[in-house]
């Protein structure tokens, strides 16, 4: 399957330790919108992408709303999807 490219607002972005604080994770928000054209609706869900330090280093400090093109792969072999966003 093709990886999809879809233009989201950045809506936060946060970093956690482990608890053993071994590890620091990097989390960006993002609002990704699905219009349902039968039922005349519009969804919106906050996406959490895990992203490496240069990536969030990048992205941090930017204006919430800013819009960034973000990768959206799916893997079918565990059922999951994984968000990055491209910088």
């Amino acid at each position: 399957m093709d990886n999809i490219f879809e233009q989201m607002p950045l809506v936060g972005y946060f970093h956690f330790s482990s608890k053993d604080k071994t590890q620091i994770y990097y989390v960006l928000q993002f609002l990704h919108n699905e219009s349902d054209k039968t039922r005349g609706t519009e969804r919106g869900t906050i996406i959490n992408a895990f992203v490496d330090e240069e990536i969030y280093k990048k992205i941090f400090g930017s204006e919430i709303g800013t819009v960034y093109k973000v990768e959206i792969k799916p893997n079918l072999n565990t059922g999951k999807i994984n968000y990055k966003p491209v910088v």
